[in-house]
Formats: structure tokens, C-alpha cells, sequence
């Protein structure tokens, strides 16, 4: 089947109308204080149908800002910059839009969802026409300049018959895989939380601690204070530092979920900011005391001595009882990490003291018996790394297969002529 015969038209000749939005001002209240109308964001393209927006707007804002356009259901809508640059979705109700957004309304001899699938099997070479440096961009002009061989309108409902089953057969095995990545990180916490509060004996003999939100430990361990095992916050940066010092800084954001830190900025003590306090040298641990929900703690392995982290953790420098990384463990396990939640306050801006968490109880077996823990920990936790690692594998596979199934497809070279017609949502 080839696509030579298909007459090619400009996505301007296809549609009736193609626009964007505008953002009302984040200043007045009255613009967002009701769920008149939908106000959809590329954050909330997804490539798929559009079932709820994350914002709304007032009748009052559509009423006094012009540029805040209603498009009717079953438009096509794709994001023309920022980190979601090319990303698609098709509406299932009215809304408007921001700035960011482009959206093909009320097509013309066309099937709305074999342009939603030819603009997404044509992507990269779409973002390649994009404009712009720090922030490419693809303007509506961009858009509309966009040739597409267009086929019968029947044969259009054939092609997007066949991706939308091909879509849905790769989406499920997709989600099997991601939902596989999602129980092996629980199973990773598991192990963490079941290692520093059981040990690694099965058989051992154990005792109530004395903790409700710890309960039995092995009978021979000791239990004590946070406070008393580390040294909480002991080095922090004056305020007459040298403005020249340069140091790397840790933000909450640049811990991930399993603990491990992203590139960090570069800055002087001059132009950091005002929060960048706290000095940390390897071995350390930190724990945050805001947005405690986030759960960033993380062990310092960098041997560099200019690392400085945000006043919002708490840095914990183990003492001659405790195995550096094994309080990193102990730390990171579910009930530590729930405990710090729960005894957080504020519902905004969700903080705890760093005095409180030096009350927290801190287990101790031997030191031994915690480097013991601490290989059996790491190890454990590298078998799943290197499964989760495959699985991502596998999910890019299969993420280029879709890609290039639904390039072939509306390009015409799958053949899906002979396909029994079935109705398109």
C-alpha cells in the first residue's frame, strides 16, 4: 500500500479552526476560584484522550480575556514547548487552554485521531522544525505549514482501527512491566525495613522494644537515642564565609526515591541561596525536615569537601556505635520513614524539628552484626537494580515498536486495507 497516491494538504487545510489560549493572571483570585471551565496545560498531555484537566477557569476570566478560547470536544491538542514539547492528547469535553497548547479543531474530510497518530509517528522530525535555544518551540505557523498525505476517510478508519488495537496490546504490556518496577521497589523497601529491625537471623529470639511503632526486636540488640549515636548539624557555614568558597549544593530535589543524588549546582557562597548551609562530607546522612512527604534521605559516598545541603535536612554524623550505613539503612526503611511523616506538621509545607528527629530510637546490634546487615542489604538491593534496569530495557523496546508500528501505519506501509472496518471511538 503506498502513500505516493495520497493527496498531500497542509494541517491548515485540515482543520477550521486551529488556535491556543492565554494564561489569566495568577493574581486575581476570581479567575480560578471556579470550576466554570476546564484550563488545560501541557502537563496534562498525556497521548491519550484528555479525561480531566489539573485546572479550571471562572466565567468571570472567560468573560473578560478575549484570548482565553473555548474549543469543543474532540479537539486535537499538542504542546509546542517546554519539557513537553510534541506531547498530544484529544479533549472529551470544552475547555481552553494556556499559551503552550495548539489546538486542530473541527477537521475537514479528516478522522481527528489518524492526524492525533500521524503527529505522533512523525514526533522527532516534528520537534526537529522547532525553534529556539534553552526552550525550543513549535509555533502554530510551524503547525500549520505541516503536509500530510491524507488518505480516504475510510482507509483512515482502518488505520486507526488497526493502531488503536496494536496501542492497546503494547500499552497492557507496558503497564505489566511498570507495575513489575513498581512491586520490586516495594519488595526493595521490604527488604531494607525487614534487615534493621529483624536482623538476619530467623530464628533469633525476640523481645518487645518498648516502641509501639517499632515493636519486637532481636533480644540482644540495644536500643537508644538518635541523639546520642550522632552528631546532629555539626557543621553549618557562617554567615561571614569567604564569598568566594565554592561548594556543590544538595537541594530536597536532588535526592531521588532511592537515595542517590542527581548532578548538583555549582555555586559561590555569594550567590547561593540563603539556605544553603549545611556542610556534609562522606559517610554522612541526611534526612529532610521539610516536605517530609518527598522522604529525601540519602548516604554521602562523595568524597568531595565542598558539599554544602540545604538547612532543610538534618545532618546526621554517626558516632563509635554505629555503622555509617547501616543508619543510612536504618533510615531509609519504611517504619523510619513513615515515623518521620507522621510526626510532621503543617499541611502545606508538612516540616519537622531536627530535634525530633534525634528522639527518634535508634536500633543497635553489634557492629559486626550491622556490616553484616549492610552486605546483605547491598546486595539484595543490586539484584533488583538489575532487574528494574532489564524491565526499563524492555519498556523502551517496546515503546520504539509502537512508535515505529504507528509510523508504518500512517504512512501507509502496513497494508490495512483488507481489515474488517470496526467503528472508531
Amino acid at each position: 500500500m503506498s502513500n505516493k497516491l495520497w493527496p498531500k494538504k497542509k494541517i491548515s487545510w485540515l482543520f477550521d479552526v486551529i488556535g491556543s489560549g492565554t494564561t489569566p493572571s495568577a493574581s486575581n483570585e476570581m479567575y480560578y476560584n471556579s470550576p466554570d471551565m476546564a484550563w488545560l496545560n501541557t502537563g496534562d498531555l498525556t497521548d491519550s484522550y484528555i479525561e480531566k484537566t489539573s485546572k479550571y477557569v471562572s466565567q468571570q476570566a472567560l468573560d473578560e480575556i478575549s484570548a482565553l478560547t473555548v474549543f469543543p470536544k474532540d479537539s486535537l491538542v499538542m504542546a509546542m514547548y517546554g519539557a513537553t514539547i510534541g506531547k498530544l492528547g484529544i479533549t472529551k469535553y470544552e475547555t481552553t487552554t494556556n499559551q503552550a497548547c495548539c489546538v486542530l479543531s473541527k477537521p475537514r474530510e479528516v478522522i481527528t485521531k489518524f492526524i492525533f497518530y500521524w503527529l505522533m509517528g512523525h514526533r522527532a522530525e516534528i520537534i526537529n522544525l522547532s525553534q529556539g535555544g534553552g526552550q525550543p518551540n513549535i509555533s502554530q505557523g510551524i503547525i500549520r505549514d505541516i503536509r500530510i498525505a491524507v488518505p480516504p476517510v475510510e482507509l483512515q478508519n482502518k488505520i486507526v482501527t488497526f493502531i488503536d488495537k496494536k496501542f492497546e496490546e503494547t500499552n497492557q504490556l507496558i503497564n505489566k512491566k511498570e507495575k513489575m518496577i513498581k512491586l520490586l521497589e516495594l519488595h526493595r523497601q521490604s527488604i531494607i525495613t525487614e534487615a534493621v529491625t529483624k536482623g538476619l537471623n530467623p530464628n533469633v529470639k525476640m523481645k518487645d522494644s518498648g516502641v509501639e511503632w517499632i515493636g519486637k526486636i532481636p533480644e540482644h540488640w540495644e536500643i537508644s537515642k538518635i541523639k546520642y549515636q550522632t552528631d546532629i548539624n555539626k557543621n553549618t557555614l557562617a554567615e561571614n564565609t569567604d564569598s568566594s568558597y565554592e561548594m556543590q549544593y544538595i537541594d530536597i530535589g536532588s535526592v531521588n526515591s532511592k537515595g542517590e543524588l542527581s548532578t548538583l549546582d555549582k555555586y559561590r557562597f555569594s550567590d547561593a541561596p540563603s539556605r544553603a548551609r549545611r556542610k556534609v562530607k562522606k559517610g554522612d546522612t541526611i534526612v529532610s525536615t521539610v516536605r517530609t512527604y518527598l522522604k529525601a534521605i540519602a548516604t554521602i559516598e562523595s568524597e568531595d569537601e565542598n558539599l554544602v545541603c540545604s538547612t532543610g535536612f538534618a545532618v546526621l554524623t554517626a558516632r563509635k556505635a554505629v555503622r555509617e550505613k547501616y543508619l543510612s539503612y536504618l533510615f531509609k526503611s519504611t517504619i523510619y520513614v513513615d515515623e518521620i511523616v507522621s510526626r510532621s506538621t503543617g499541611v502545606s509545607y508538612p516540616a519537622i524539628n531536627a530535634s525530633e528527629i534525634g528522639n527518634l530510637e535508634c536500633l543497635l546490634p553489634t557492629l559486626d552484626e550491622q556490616k553484616a546487615i549492610e552486605i546483605y542489604i547491598d546486595k539484595r538491593l543490586l539484584e533488583i537494580d538489575n532487574l528494574v534496569k532489564n524491565i526499563i530495557k524492555q519498556i523502551k523496546k517496546l515503546k520504539e515498536y509502537r512508535q515505529s508500528l504507528i509510523y508504518e501505519a500512517v504512512t501507509g506501509k502496513i497494508d490495512v486495507r483488507d481489515m474488517e472496518l470496526e467503528k472508531v471511538r
